[in-house]
């Protein structure tokens, strides 16, 4: 039997799906080759069974040990006594594995045990577990305690009592009959991740009694209708994870999922306690309440049910990494476990410093811990997700296909064999070293943000003259913390010219916010941006290069956004110059152009100039003479939010790249089932498109027809390596509400009808700031997922823009994606917010369920790169 297969097989046993040909088959193979068990331990190591758990009051040691182990990790002559050790582990758990298998393939007789309650209505897929051995259920069945029930993606079944109440399990859930108050706690001290490592035990359990009449549910839902008992007798007790449901007589819905618990009751009364300290919430007819991180413990009105459409099936996380970083790869393992874990069924991973497209630098180690990673999400049901194809990991690998804009006719002189941009001619900058006026405030910078009177001339410390601004973003006590406080001016420039702007900065001791140096240009908004990173004492100089394009004038800012703490700033002697033949990007069509001032001759390069930066040198034969005024026209790589920036897609390499590149990570991440594209439109995140269209080679088109054409082909190409990707674009560069507007930073042209390149069948991220925006798309037949920022916070914005949208015709929301792609793994591992993002959803009733693409396929086996 081929290895494909046995992962199929063995995949239809774990997910309770196998039909008896297949078990004969399974259990066949198992019995005739040791490598088969290895296989099927592996597959199922991560496994922790309920059984174990009730055996005894401590925890069971005993655990599968996953057969592979890093090479690295095994040294000397431990290394055979330890893979022996853990091929033995492996073999004993398989031995029992197996022994399940048979026992539900031959339905093993067991003896009667003493009756707790019977199935009633058994449908899809229903197990019955009573110690090592399963069998399906079936109508009449009799139940005892310590019986585990799970129900399969369709199954349902009711458990009956003698007394009349009832237990109704929903599809994909399981529940354990008939447990103590004892294992009640033993199962939620092992269980339950949220809480403490020693949680109180709550007075509920404390005091309740031995009978075995509990039930403990570990995930899934459950309708409960308890029959009321008399005074004498004790309660009803519901477990779960992280928290007990106390009920009398008492119709109730229990959803149960990892680090959440709700509670719904529509009859009688129940007491809802949580695990984490004991608190409580009393619960009357048509009231609800939550336990989870995040959520308040309260008693809340009951809402109409959602329907299954308004429920997200696919539930992703996102961030980026750098797949060739041992640290990143190590912390998507944990990412992946948690985030499983909590619920979410994909991880989409975005490239970190273009690292995707330099693979070849991937040592076997890391890669092999990557394909592992890769075969654990399969086993836990979470598909992972490459995030690639944005014009900016091109210009990583080929750094001469950045995209530029024009610096057209700037005054040159020569002088001494070599022509420079001339003086700086009038003074643009009024007051740039604070030296101006005798009051405290600035003279010609307008103060802007948490206010003026933390901002004021300093003759106490400068670097140069008088005096220095001092800046102090955050009042001491925290009056003012997170705003922003920033000086501006408005000055003249020169339209499609090159400037510099600097300043001297002298940081604070501590944190005091992020410093950021802007120029602002008219419609386009930002032309130019910084954010320094600065530490140590002493001044630092801090300078970003701009293009006026259009401009006769601009805005100029320097300030601290997001202030924090009672550090102080100090800025001194502001700079703005022209700049000549900086940043200055060579190709076939982007000369340097040399003219006489006049425009009467355009001299040649190399017999009449040789270009360097920031000057021409003038050869011996030189048709321009000694104090000639020209007219040089280039072109330059904007300067704005650090990386290289986006590469020109006129050119066939950038597509041929691409192509390669998504071949790579096909193979990498084993076939994926889906593959979103990196256009991202902001000056945040992975892929900002800022920049493009000017290159000649690009055609006289606006850069809407631009970006649509190269979303067009760039979706061409993924649909040829793998037809069956489910292909996800991010709204920003597509969307009239976002940035496919008359004008979009630097993009040279109209960025409206750059949607018509986007298939209806590509999935759209929309980042749900707007109903407008999804409405848009949604019109337009897309379906789509929100996107929300990764704070959970920000998942109520979306929440909320989408209870707008719906009555309006949004109705193909297939789920949401968590994060933006800014954090990489080991910050989004920090804190809870992954939990709490998933509890608020659940809470709104959006929580969808099962796997993010049906039920998992056998993934290709994956053997080296072709790089």
């Amino acid at each position: 039997m081929s290895d494909e297969r046995l992962d199929i097989l063995i995949g239809k046993y774990l997910e309770d799906d196998c039909v008896e040909e297949e078990a004969q088959a399974l259990l066949a193979q198992l019995g005739q080759s040791e490598e088969a068990r290895l296989r099927f331990a592996r597959h199922v190591y991560h496994e922790k069974t309920l059984v174990d758990l009730l055996a005894a009051p401590a925890r069971v040691t005993a655990e599968v040990i996953p057969y592979e182990t890093e090479p690295a990790r095994v040294e000397g002559a431990d290394a055979g006594s330890r893979r022996r050790r853990i091929q033995a582990a492996a073999l004993i758990a398989a031995s029992v594995l197996i022994a399940m298998l048979g026992a539900w393939l031959w339905r093993v007789p067991r003896a009667a045990p003493d009756m707790l309650a019977r199935v009633r209505a058994p449908s899809g897929t229903v197990v019955v577990a009573r110690g090592a051995a399963q069998r399906s259920a079936v109508p009449e069945m009799a139940l005892a305690a310590g019986d585990v029930l799970r129900t399969g993606a369709r199954g349902r079944v009711t458990v009956a009592y003698p007394d009349g109440s009832s237990l109704c399990l929903r599809p994909e859930t399981e529940v354990v009959l008939g447990v103590t108050a004892e294992a009640i706690v033993r199962m939620q001290n092992v269980l339950a991740p949220a809480a403490a490592a020693s949680p109180p035990v709550p007075d509920v359990l404390r005091g309740a009694d031995s009978a075995v009449g509990h039930v403990f549910v570990r995930e899934g839902g459950v309708v409960a209708k308890l029959a009321r008992r008399p005074a004498s007798v004790a309660s009803v007790l519901l477990a779960t994870p992280n928290a007990v449901v106390e009920v009398v007589g008492t119709t109730l819905e229990l959803s149960v999922a990892p680090y959440w618990t709700r509670v719904d009751v529509t009859q009688g009364r129940a007491r809802l306690t949580r695990l984490r300290d004991g608190r409580r919430a009393e619960l009357a007819a048509g009231q609800y309440a939550v336990v989870a991180a995040g959520l308040a413990l309260s008693a809340r009105p009951i809402a109409a049910p959602r329907s299954d459409a308004g429920r997200f099936a696919k539930r992703y996380v996102i961030c980026r990494a750098d797949l060739t970083d041992r640290a990143d790869v190590e912390a998507l393992e944990a990412l992946v476990e948690r985030a499983a874990a909590v619920g979410y069924n994909g991880l989409i991973i975005g490239d970190f410093g273009g690292r995707y497209v330099r693979l070849e630098n991937m040592t076997p180690g890391v890669f092999s811990s990557f394909i592992r990673i890769r075969e654990a999400a399969a086993q836990l049901g979470l598909a992972l997700i490459p995030c690639s194809i944005d014009p900016t990991q091109v210009s990583y690998e080929n750094p001469s296909l950045v995209e530029t804009v024009p610096v057209r006719d700037t005054p040159f002189s020569v002088e001494s064999g070599l022509a420079r941009v001339e003086g700086p001619g009038p003074l643009r900058l009024r007051n740039g070293g604070f030296e101006d006026g005798p009051g405290p405030q600035p003279v010609h910078w307008r103060v802007t943000g948490a206010g003026s009177a933390r901002v004021e001339r300093d003759a106490t410390m400068k670097r140069t003259g008088a005096a220095s601004l001092a800046l102090r973003p955050a009042v001491p006590g925290g009056g003012a913390a997170g705003k922003e406080l920033f000086i501006e001016q408005v000055v003249a420039v020169e339209p499609f010219r090159a400037y510099e702007l600097s300043a001297w900065v002298q940081p604070p001791a501590e944190h005091a916010g992020e410093l950021r140096m802007l120029i602002e240009g008219g419609r386009r908004g930002l032309l130019g941006g910084v954010i320094p990173r600065l530490a140590g004492s002493g001044w630092r100089r801090v300078a970003v290069a701009f293009n006026a394009l259009e401009s006769t004038a601009v805005r100029v800012r320097l300030g601290v956004s997001r202030g924090t703490g009672s550090g102080t700033y100090r800025l001194d002697d502001f700079a703005l110059r022209e700049v000549g033949l900086r940043a200055t990007v060579r190709r076939a069509s982007l000369p340097v152009v040399v003219r006489a001032a006049d425009g009467a001759v355009t001299f040649s390069e190399g017999s009449d100039y040789v270009v360097e930066e920031e000057q021409l040198r003038l050869p011996p034969g030189s048709r321009i003479g000694e104090g000639t005024h020209l007219l040089v026209s280039w072109y330059v790589r904007p300067e704005m939010f650090g990386g290289p920036g986006p590469a020109c897609a006129g050119y066939p390499a950038y597509f041929t790249h691409h192509a390669d590149n998504a071949r790579r990570l096909d193979t990498l991440f084993g076939a994926p089932p889906a593959f979103m594209m990196g256009y991202r439109g902001g000056p945040s995140g992975w892929g900002g498109w800022y920049v493009g269209n000017w290159d000649p080679i690009c055609g006289d088109v606006p850069a809407g027809v631009y970006v649509a054409e190269t979303l067009r082909r760039s979706e061409e190409l993924l649909r040829d390596i793998n037809p069956g990707y489910e292909l996800y674009l991010s709204n920003d560069m597509v969307d009239p509400y976002a940035c496919a507007k008359a004008t979009h930073f630097l993009m040279r042209g109209s960025l409206e009808g750059a949607w018509e390149g986007v298939s209806r069948r590509t999935v759209i991220v929309n980042r749900g700031r707007s109903k407008e925006s999804l409405l848009f798309f949604a019109r337009r037949g897309h379906r789509q997922l929100v996107a929300c920022a990764a704070r959970a916070s920000a998942v109520d914005g979306c929440l909320r823009v989408l209870d707008e949208a719906e009555p309006e015709g949004v109705i193909d929301v297939v789920g949401f994606v968590f994060g933006l792609g800014d954090d990489r793994p080991p910050a989004l591992l920090r804190g809870m917010d992954l939990e709490i993002a998933a509890n608020r959803i659940r809470t709104a009733g959006r929580w969808g369920h099962g796997p993010a693409f049906g039920r998992a396929q056998a993934r290709r086996s994956v053997g080296p790169l072709d790089l």
